[in-house]
């Protein structure tokens, strides 16, 4: 009688351990790929770079999303714990080259500009001009407060400052109306209140 063979079983499983590995890698890969779409991996490098320098913190990233071909929504956080957490939205391309941090719908952009551009025309046809030099920082600051349209109300004095000091002006900038001058950056109440032109 040929001998019986015996075959000794491993009691730990080793085939079902590793069988677990793999699924819990396979299920890693899926989730990752659900977090993460295709094309993202700039986008999100970038955006953490870029987060990370400008709060000076590691910038984790919550959820990214293909909003439009190429381009990705990115919901970051930036900071600490509990109150010091800021999380924020940010739009970037697929390539990682343009980042979008201040999205405006398009028709509260256009109401926007309207609004700046009756603002800027009212001052106007009310005889103010605001008198400044086009490489003083006072100046364009003024202009970036009339918004949009303000150059239609700005005169670069850089050109010949000695006329625009005839006139009166000892500071840039200087908003002039009603032949009375107003120094240094006025903010747009200050125009609504001289003119009543409103934003």
């Amino acid at each position: 009688m040929p001998a019986e063979k015996i075959i000794y079983r491993d009691k730990s499983n080793n085939g079902y351990k590793a069988a677990v590995v793999i699924l819990v890698i396979i299920a890693a890969i899926l989730l990752y790929n659900s977090y993460m779409p295709a094309g993202s991996g700039k986008a999100v490098g970038t955006v953490q770079d870029v987060f990370g320098l400008l709060t000076d913190t590691d910038a984790e990233v919550l959820t990214v999303k293909e909003e439009a071909p190429g381009l990705f929504k990115v919901v970051v956080r930036t900071g600490g714990t509990g109150v010091n957490v800021n999380a924020q939205e940010i739009y970037v391309t697929g390539d990682g080259s343009f980042i979008l941090t201040n999205v405006v719908k398009v028709d509260d952009y256009k109401k926007s500009l309207e609004a700046d551009k009756s603002f800027s025309q009212c001052l106007f046809d009310k005889g103010v001009r605001v008198l400044g030099l086009g490489n003083e920082s006072s100046s364009v600051l003024q202009a970036q407060v009339l918004g949009a349209f303000g150059s239609r109300v700005f005169v670069d004095c850089s050109g010949n400052v000695q006329a625009c000091q005839q006139l009166g002006v000892q500071q840039f900038p200087t908003t002039v109306y009603n032949n009375s001058g107003y120094p240094g950056v006025q903010p747009v109440q200050a125009f609504t209140q001289l003119t009543g032109c409103a934003r």
